[in-house]
């Protein structure tokens, strides 16, 4: 005689008992079997009750964490705006100061001031990234949707990247053709997703090439690529490289600074487009980040999109 323990469907545990051969074991199994199935059915209750118990548990522990990461972006997102206004009144003075507007200055506060300005710009850019990230967590980027040519960003960010490499022995060449068809995406967050694979590219090369490269894949994928000659990564920094406050492990990285957000938001702008991102390097050879954005868009349901209407000239 064998008796299954269930508990929501599923099995557990099946309980048997070795026939009798005595002339009174028709009885002595009926009341062992009674027995059992009490016991039995004390137990399926007993465990039915803390496994639902074990799942509320759970459900509210879930709840507290979803709460606490809503709480949490607000609160990046309201910090982040606090922190804009005082440093945006800071970078306003130092270009007041900067143009004379005050009466000219010696050599060496103008050195000074403009060492203010440039920490100034640095600062808005993190809590940038910071603001960035919170919305994302939140869904509540808006991506702003237009025919973007990717020739022309790669135009403005390599003219705006200029300063980056004054002092550093980099040639930055663009392969890309101007015949290049055009995407339906938000310009401004596709120039950011270039902007910080440049910016990286320069931080980790010293010296040599760093190429922006645009081709079409399969008339489905408008693909663009930064490939630099620099300190490249290892196996185990390629696992870590697109976490949230994490770089590429090194004394290399420390050097180079920054909060390791860039690439997570980089990739999360992909995604929010529909694309894709990944990358290949070599350790003390290079890197290759390549990202493809769909021509035809395809947004994330989690982002609000604002088309916005071409006014003619």
């Amino acid at each position: 005689m064998k008796m299954r323990l269930k508990v929501r469907g599923d099995t557990l545990a099946i309980l048997g008992l070795e026939e009798l051969s005595a002339a009174n074991a028709t009885s002595f199994r009926d009341e062992v079997r009674g027995a059992m199935s009490a016991t039995l059915k004390n137990i399926e209750i007993d465990l039915s009750q803390a496994s639902f118990l074990d799942m509320t548990e759970r459900k509210k522990y879930e709840q507290g964490l979803v709460q606490t990461d809503q709480l949490k972006s607000e609160f990046l997102a309201n910090m982040s705006h606090e922190l804009r206004t005082p440093l945006n009144s800071i970078v306003g003075y130092t270009d007041v100061l900067l143009l004379g507007m005050d009466g000219d200055l010696p050599e060496e506060i103008v050195k000074d001031i403009e060492a203010i300005q440039e920490n100034s710009h640095t600062l808005l850019g993190l809590i940038d990234d910071i603001l960035d990230l919170a919305k994302i967590e939140a869904g509540r980027m808006t991506l702003e949707i237009s025919e973007v040519s990717i020739p022309d960003v790669f135009s403005e960010v390599v003219r705006e990247s200029a300063g980056l490499i004054v002092n550093k022995p980099i040639e930055i060449k663009v392969d890309a053709p101007t015949s290049l068809t055009t995407i339906t995406a938000d310009a401004i967050r596709v120039k950011q997703m270039i902007n910080n694979l440049l910016s990286n590219a320069i931080k980790f090369t010293d010296e040599g090439t760093i190429t922006l490269r645009a081709f079409e894949e399969n008339n489905e994928w408008l693909v663009f690529e930064v490939e630099d000659t620099g300190a490249g990564m290892s196996e185990e920094d390629l696992e870590i490289i697109f976490e949230k406050f994490r770089q590429a492990d090194g004394s290399y990285a420390r050097v180079a600074g920054g909060t390791g957000l860039g690439l997570n938001i980089t990739q999360q702008l992909v995604y929010l487009h529909g694309g894709k991102i990944d990358v290949k390097s070599e350790l003390g050879v290079g890197s290759t980040f390549t990202i493809w954005l769909p021509i035809i868009p395809n947004f994330s349901p989690t982002v609000s999109v604002k088309k916005l209407n071409k006014q003619k000239a």
